[in-house]
């Protein structure tokens, strides 16, 4: 039984009982509706086809937690490497000041080069 009619309200249960209830029973009042062929095609399986997008929905955004998740690891792991190669270099290069100063030059631009990658990277995994 449909209890309203605030469509635009439903939860996800709402509505995959709603639907659940128009597939089953439609065919048994289309005589009293006679309702338009394209609304009896949709009637037909209404509720199959929201089953089922909403099961691609669920693995599609369990993939992309898993992407963001796996995308936090490695660059929780990229950070961790590249302290300790700075600390490498720094101490290869301490008694020489030029080079520290070129090396601390290309981190930076290295950093704004990185935090851009993962920046694109997240926006992806977004979408």
């Amino acid at each position: 039984m449909v209890y309203d009619n605030n469509f635009n309200r439903d939860s996800h249960s709402t509505r995959t009982e709603r639907l659940r209830i128009i597939q089953y029973n439609f065919a048994s009042i289309q005589p009293i509706l006679a309702a338009p062929s394209h609304i009896e095609a949709w009637a037909t399986d209404c509720y199959d086809i929201y089953v089922q997008l909403r099961t691609e929905a669920g693995v599609e955004s369990a993939v992309k937690t898993g992407k963001t998740m796996l995308a936090t690891s490695k660059s929780k792991l990229m950070e961790k490497e590249y302290q300790f190669t700075r600390v490498l270099g720094k101490s290869m290069y301490a008694d020489n000041s030029p080079i520290l100063k070129e090396q601390d030059k290309q981190e930076s631009e290295s950093r704004k080069d990185v935090e851009n990658l993962l920046f694109l990277c997240a926006k992806l995994v977004e979408k």
